[in-house]
């Protein structure tokens, strides 16, 4: 096996584990949609949003930027929120 098919083969390893944890974070998300509907409370959390991502931003040790971390989590939230206002659990 060449090189390049190593490093494939290690990004794709990592896609499976990114995979695995996003699907265990949709059912955390899941779960808080239910507690924020019991609560009456608003799905969406601009501070919390902002606060999350000041807190990743300052974390990221790179070789991703600070603009493109902002971007995948912008995306992960909104995603998350599709999941908090679905009321069915069905993939």
């Amino acid at each position: 096996m060449d090189n390049l098919q190593v490093l494939r083969k290690k990004v794709t390893e990592l896609d499976k584990k990114i995979l695995h944890i996003l699907n265990k974070r949709g059912q955390l998300v899941q779960k808080i949609g239910a507690e924020k509907n019991k609560l009456d409370l608003k799905i969406c959390d601009l501070e919390r949003e902002k606060e999350l991502l000041a807190e990743l931003k300052l974390s990221n040790e790179g070789p991703y930027s600070s603009q493109m971390i902002e971007g995948i989590f912008e995306n992960i939230f909104k995603c998350s929120k599709e999941l908090q206002m679905r009321h069915d659990t069905t993939y």
